[in-house]
């Protein structure tokens, strides 16, 4: 690596969706496993001097918001632990998902999406907590909250140079996205697939100083184009996991005998370049079935897709 590179490259630091880290998906695990740091979108009151107080009687009146503070109770040790925060530089989200919500409603390329614009999403608190809790907790099924968020974290990850954890593309808008993407690399690692906070927090103390070559390897292989570097770190990560698989898979010790059941599998990732408006465009082409329009946004956003490949 030249001195340039190595002043502008920085270990791997992801963004993860909340939807992933909510319902667990390996999207979220992987990259938890793998980067140096990650940001999440934390969805709370939005008024002036919000405290734990306001924050408890806002999930007392909205059972969904409620819910949805409770699903993340499994990854507050990693929250604890400064691995995974809500903010990048000071930052949260929030900014980029309000201008994503503009963005839906003023854009006349976005005309298609106009059964999707909801410009209230953010008019009080009430309405905001109890609408994007309730979508994170099914998973995304409305497209009029899922879409601005998608696309304000692309544009937040842009901006603070994150890479995007997104799971490989099923639905209609991900395979749309995907056609818009520039693939820079493809690898495969062992990782844990299904487990607890815990679990992840041991792969990453165990496998330390070979998870941090590869956190620097998948950055650079944006910046270079060249794989072959990251195939070197992705094997010797390999390696190493596999050396210290039976800890890894160790019993759960007294008190943890209601521990999530591990399972280890292959992840799959591929690593992208969309641009940075590929959710307004994916999106726009799964519903009119046309093919999605090129982009002249003048910014990316770099991304990882994550697929498991089995598991036990």
């Amino acid at each position: 690596m030249t001195s340039e590179l190595a002043n502008i490259v920085r270990p791997f630091a992801a963004l993860i969706s909340p939807y992933h880290l909510t319902t667990r998906e390996p999207a979220s695990l992987v990259a938890l496993q793998l980067a140096q740091s990650a940001t999440t979108l934390l969805i709370a009151p939005q008024s002036n001097h919000v405290t734990e107080q306001s924050i408890r009687q806002q999930a007392t009146a909205s059972p969904a918001f409620g819910a949805y503070m409770r699903s993340w109770e499994w990854a507050m040790q990693i929250f604890n632990e400064g691995v995974i925060t809500t903010t990048a530089a000071g930052e949260d989200p929030v900014e980029h998902i309000r201008h994503a919500c503009n963005h839906l409603d003023q854009d006349p390329a976005c005309a298609a999406l106009t059964p999707f614009r909801r410009p209230e999403l953010f008019e009080n608190d009430t309405a905001y907590l109890r609408a994007a809790s309730a979508d994170i907790l099914k998973a995304g099924p409305n497209p009029s909250i899922s879409i601005p968020i998608a696309a304000g974290l692309d544009a937040f990850a842009a901006q603070h140079r994150l890479i995007v954890a997104r799971s490989a593309p099923v639905s209609l808008v991900q395979q749309a996205e995907e056609k818009l993407g520039r693939v820079i690399f493809r690898t495969s690692i062992p990782a844990i697939i299904q487990g607890s906070a815990e679990r992840l927090l041991l792969v990453r103390a165990l496998l330390s100083q070979q998870r941090e070559k590869l956190a620097i390897a998948i950055s650079t292989a944006f910046e270079t184009r060249d794989p072959a570097p990251l195939k070197v770190a992705a094997n010797r990560y390999a390696r190493a996991f596999e050396a210290e698989r039976a800890d890894i898979c160790a019993p759960p010790g007294p008190g943890e005998e209601n521990e999530v059941r591990i399972i280890l599998g292959e992840a799959s990732i591929v690593g992208m370049q969309l641009p940075v408006d590929a959710v307004f465009r994916s999106s726009v082409a799964a519903i009119t079935g046309r093919p999605a329009q090129e982009s002249h946004a003048p910014n990316s956003v770099r991304t990882i897709l994550i697929r498991s490949v089995g598991g036990r």
